[in-house]
């Protein structure tokens, strides 16, 4: 590694670990959320992948109490948390990609592809990710995590309402480019 890749692998670092606090974030939500003692709650969620997490949360939501106390969260509360786990999702598979392909560093960022694991080198996909791109994607990763956390705390909830659904510096790219035919034209 020279000192010109050194922005973009320390990029990956952040956002690995931004991401890794959003995901963190689900699982306190999801325990708020459940209503169970802090004991019961760990017991049910340990090792719950983000998606089933994400699931569980989002069917904790629509759950009304049937004594009719007072829900978990309400209202702007609830729309918080909806776009914050939109997001996550949304960042997930970029993440998936980075972490369990094939990765290099180019002139434009990080290069991504499934050459060797996809079906047929014609299938094979390429992605770049850029330090804007790493730098957005950590950013929203750290806002969804303090909003999350926010509301799965009993007197930090106003501060997340206070803020309010982030403001997302991410944004998907473009379907991602099918790996160029390097064997020239057809004759």
């Amino acid at each position: 590694m020279n000192s010109d890749e050194s922005p973009l692998y320390e990029a990956v670092g952040r956002f690995i670990t931004a991401f890794a606090s959003a995901e963190a974030g689900v699982h306190m939500i999801a325990r708020k959320l459940s209503r169970l003692d802090d004991e019961i709650a760990r017991a049910l969620f340990a090792g719950m992948r983000l998606t089933d997490m994400t699931e569980r949360a989002r069917a904790l939501l629509r759950i009304e109490p049937e004594d009719r106390t007072k829900p978990a969260l309400t209202g702007e509360a609830v729309a918080i948390v909806e776009a914050c786990l939109g997001q996550l999702k949304t960042i997930s598979g970029r993440r998936h990609n980075l972490v369990h392909r094939v990765t290099g560093c180019g002139a434009t960022g990080i290069f991504v592809t499934n050459i060797l694991s996809s079906k047929t080198a014609e299938n094979s996909e390429f992605d770049i990710y850029t330090l804007p791109e790493l730098q957005a994607m950590a950013g929203d990763c750290e806002s969804i995590s303090l909003q999350l956390d926010r509301l799965a705390s009993s007197n930090r909830a106003s501060e997340a309402l206070a803020v309010g659904v982030p403001a997302w510096r991410y944004r998907p790219p473009q379907p991602s480019r099918k790996n160029p035919d390097t064997r020239g034209s057809p004759e």
